[in-house]
């Protein structure tokens, strides 16, 4: 007989488990106790013959008969179908077994930022930049870790790093801000491709909206400020060798870095020729300076200030090391400083101060390839002089001719020129090429 509502509530049993069927293959098993438990059975054939199983299906009356007998006509239909609800059970189980055993993987496995900066450095920075990242590292260990370091980065979101820049802002570091912001996003994107992260939190910032663009420097000096540098070096009171690295820089159109990491060995005086090796090349290139007799003279002046170091400018305070390659801007930097003098910094203020504004050791470099252009030396070659990458893929690729004669003579007339400006002669006059 069909159960009834009636029936199932109450139903008890004596000793020993009683077994009501309800038809369809649907039970209801009824446990003996003072505290009677009624569970709801489906009974199927075996699919291997082997005789019935049962299967349970809820409790009684928090699933009701009606709700029972649904369920039951359910499994009929998935017996049809040659489904064993035991085994479909079991799968079921097996597979949000796994995907808990791998979400708590996953979990465990989440890396904080500062996880992921050790990663990127590790897998990235250590062979893309020619420091190892050691600067993005310092950078981060300044303004990223003490904010985020410790933050899974999963859960950074883009109102964090935006947090963080605008303090790196208010402190009046705009330069700095738009290098993290760009340096974060690298690693976010790093971080990202390997599904260490769903998302980049520094999509939708940018440098506008935190110090804005950077702009380009134009900084030239002309004819008349070399002069006046020259004029006004002694009463700066740089050193020897910091006045000659300016001179230098100007003959030769070098990056204050790759002055201040020259080692002897590179310099060939008696062939004119200083080579400036991959490592210490911004783009990564070896690249070749065929030396003016004005430039010869100044690496002549350094020599003597170097003592046995391999090093043209050797650390004063760590030996076996060249100097500090932001030794040089910071001197030139202090003496164009307004009002006191800062702390254990130099006393000259203002001494190297020119009439066409402030300038930097790399505006050395502008000028000396404006110069070069003006002395009749065309574009292509005063790009190779300055060790550019060639921005045109065809021309990297199949113009591959060194120009070495071509620079030379750039060189030449460049150190010439400076030779004169520099000289003591008032009335030279610079003339331009024609268009």
């Amino acid at each position: 007989m069909a159960l009834c509502d009636t029936t199932c509530k109450t139903a008890k049993a004596v000793g020993k488990d009683s077994f009501l069927a309800d038809g369809g293959g649907l039970y209801l098993r009824v446990r003996p106790g003072e505290k009677t438990k009624k569970v709801w059975l489906y009974r199927f054939k075996s699919l291997t013959g082997s005789g019935s199983r049962w299967f349970e299906i809820g409790t009684y009356p928090e699933l009701p008969l009606k709700q029972a007998r649904l369920r039951a006509a359910e499994l009929a239909v998935k017996r049809q179908a040659g489904i064993d609800p035991i085994e479909e059970k079991k799968s079921a189980e097996a597979t949000a077994a796994a995907i808990q055993t791998a979400a708590a993987a996953k979990a465990a496995a989440r890396l904080s930022v500062a996880g992921v900066l050790d990663r990127w450095q590790a897998d990235y920075l250590s062979t893309k930049r020619k420091d190892g990242g050691a600067e993005i590292r310092r950078s981060f260990a300044k303004d990223v870790l003490p904010v985020l370091g410790g933050i899974t980065a999963e859960d950074v979101s883009r109102g964090m790093v935006a947090n963080l820049l605008d303090g790196v802002m208010r402190r009046g570091s705009p330069v700095i801000a738009n290098y993290l912001l760009a340096d974060m996003r690298q690693m976010f994107n790093f971080a990202r491709a390997r599904q260490i992260v769903e998302a980049n939190p520094c999509d939708g910032l940018t440098k506008a909206q935190f110090g804005g663009a950077k702009v380009e420097r134009d900084r030239v000096l002309s004819e008349d400020e070399i002069r006046e540098l020259l004029a006004k070096i002694p009463g700066a009171k740089l050193q020897k060798r910091t006045e000659a690295a300016l001179w230098i820089m100007l003959a030769t159109g070098c990056r204050v870095g790759e002055i201040s990491q020259a080692r002897w060995p590179a310099v060939d005086l008696e062939g004119r020729v200083w080579t400036i090796p991959a490592e210490v090349a911004k783009n990564a290139k070896e690249h070749r300076v065929y030396l003016s007799a004005f430039a010869v003279k100044w690496f002549e002046v350094l020599k003597p200030t170097s003592g046995d170091s391999e090093w043209v400018f050797p650390a004063e305070n760590k030996p076996g090391e060249h100097v500090c390659i932001k030794s040089i801007t910071k001197q030139i930097g202090d003496r164009q400083r307004e009002g006191p003098p800062m702390q254990n910094r130099s006393q000259a203020v203002a001494s190297l101060k020119l009439s066409g504004g402030d300038w930097t050791p790399h505006d050395l470099r502008r000028t000396a390839a404006t110069l070069t252009g003006e002395l009749g030396t065309p574009p292509y070659v005063i790009e190779r002089m300055l060790n550019h990458s060639q921005r045109n893929p065809l021309e990297r690729i199949y113009q591959r001719q060194s120009l070495e004669a071509e620079q030379r003579e750039g060189w030449r007339l460049l150190g010439e020129r400076l030779e004169l400006l520099t000289g003591g002669a008032s009335n030279v006059v610079t003339l331009k090429r024609s268009a």
